[in-house]
């Protein structure tokens, strides 16, 4: 009978992040979709000429996820009835920008992202590259 040891345990490692991702959102509204989609697609266009002005790739500024979407608002009818009527279409468009942990990187992507006019929101997060090869010295 072969006999079988089991061990079981918790590992931490801290590291520098290397790499830095802005995750930037877009979003257009509008009563006609058309318009709507159109808009979009050059808030988009205005962001990725932004992006390679700033000096970095065009592939380097990816889709996370695009979104269309009905927006209803509460009517009221009288006498006191509500309902829920179309107010416009929505189209968020989310993309990831990562590059290389460098400062002047860093100031680049913020003045191509602030400087192009067609960013509703964007969050800046640091992560490690690789995690596996981290995780595979850690066990």
């Amino acid at each position: 009978m072969e006999k079988t040891i089991t061990v079981r345990g918790t590992a931490s490692r801290d590291t520098a992040p290397d790499t830095v991702c802005f995750s930037i959102h877009t979003e257009v509204r509008d009563v006609d979709y058309e318009i709507c989609l159109n808009a979009a697609q050059v808030h988009v266009e205005r962001l990725t000429e932004a992006v390679q002005n700033g000096g970095f790739a065009a592939d380097a500024l990816r889709t996370a996820g695009m979104y269309i979407n009905r927006i209803y608002e509460s009517v009221e009818d009288p006498p006191g009835h509500y309902r829920q009527a179309f107010s416009c279409y929505s189209v968020t468009h989310d993309l990831t920008l990562r590059f290389p942990m460098d400062t002047e990187l860093i100031g680049r992507a913020y003045a191509a992202v602030s400087d192009c006019g067609s960013v509703s929101g964007c969050n800046v997060s640091y992560e490690v590259s690789d995690p596996e090869a981290l995780r595979a010295e850690l066990l």
